[in-house]
């Protein structure tokens, strides 16, 4: 499939979901969201106390628990998706030793957010300059997951004087699995 030539560019995925609204983010929330992006931070990770905690965090590859973790974030455009409103864009997260890479493209009114044969599905919502991420389902092998099966992830980004603070919280029904939270910022390049 080729691109006409007067067709509008391709857009990230928050700006064709938000539309005018992106311009309402702070510019280091916008920043946060924009690729290419490199940059580092300090995250504080706690895991729930529930018996299937260990198995949920390792199977949805999320961080260990620990105290100021090193954060490394490195974020690429990628081709479009068939069907999808947007380029896609490969996040790649090293959270102490954890590793989690996943593609984002925004589809209907959603953003997709996939990783392995997994992916969830988020509203997302600008309020105060910030920008807020709502699961709105889950998919394992493009079927969508009953509620009861589901882990319900929110997720905040905020601005901070020198970048942005991220504050992520998955929960399995009425149990946290694993939240972490904690600042970034644009990498030092030289």
């Amino acid at each position: 499939m080729s691109v006409r030539p007067d067709a509008p560019p391709p857009v990230s995925p928050y700006r064709a979901l938000l539309g005018d609204v992106y311009d309402t983010l702070h510019p280091n929330v916008r920043a946060a969201h924009e690729a290419p992006l490199v940059a580092e931070g300090v995250f504080d990770v706690v895991h729930g106390s529930h018996l299937l905690v260990p198995v949920l965090v390792w199977f949805m590859k999320l961080p260990a628990s620990g105290t100021s973790v090193p954060v490394h974030l490195q974020v690429v455009d990628e081709p479009t998706t068939p069907g999808a409103r947007s380029h896609g864009m490969r996040w790649t997260r090293r959270i102490g030793r954890s590793t989690l890479e996943t593609r984002q493209f925004a589809q209907d009114d959603f953003l997709v957010e996939k990783s392995g044969a997994g992916s969830i599905v988020f509203v997302l919502r600008a309020a105060g300059g910030s920008l807020l991420y709502e699961r709105a389902s889950s998919r394992f092998l493009g079927v969508r997951l009953p509620a009861l099966f589901s882990p319900h992830v929110r997720a905040r980004v905020e601005p901070d004087p020198a970048g942005w603070h991220v504050d992520v919280d998955v929960h399995w029904r009425r149990y946290p699995i694993c939240r972490y939270w904690g600042r970034m910022r644009p990498a030092q390049t030289t």
